[in-house]
């Protein structure tokens, strides 16, 4: 709910990295070593904004959930050994 809610709730105003960048000049010197795969936290495969903005969240969190999930097994595993 949180991820396809939160993107209609979500601000405009950039996160807090982004703005301490733009502060600092970070954001002009900064080299790109990979793209984002979804960046502006946009899925772009949508014509619609707000199904792009869901698609990045719920993708994310299923990343997110993934990783986890495969970080607990292997520590589970270890733990026991």
């Amino acid at each position: 709910m949180l991820a396809t809610g939160g993107a209609f709730l979500a601000s405009t105003s950039p996160d807090g990295l982004d703005s301490l960048a733009g502060k600092i000049g970070l954001g002009e010197r900064a080299r790109v070593w990979f793209a984002a795969p979804m960046p502006e936290y946009q899925a772009h495969w949508f014509s619609s904004e707000a199904f792009g903005k869901v698609a990045a969240g719920l993708a994310g969190l299923v990343m997110i959930f993934g990783v986890t999930a495969l970080f607990g097994k292997w520590f589970a595993r270890h733990r026991r050994s």
